[in-house]
């Protein structure tokens, strides 16, 4: 699940920063300067996880065996 935060930059700017958890991959966490950005990078990153091409997860999830 995606959610998103609005936040001030250092240069007084609105940034957004999104956040991706799913159960058994660790929290994603990145940072735009455009919503829509932020929503698209969330969304492709949820797919990944789902589909299983997501192997930023530090060992949290085992492989399945065959």
């Amino acid at each position: 699940m995606a959610t998103f935060d609005r936040r001030l930059d250092k240069d007084g700017k609105y940034v957004y920063r999104a956040r991706v958890r799913r159960k058994g991959y660790a929290l994603q966490v990145a940072t735009f300067h455009k919503l829509s950005d932020a929503r698209k990078w969330a969304q492709v990153t949820e797919a990944t996880m789902l589909e299983g091409r997501h192997f930023k997860n530090n060992g949290s999830k085992e492989p399945h065996a065959c």
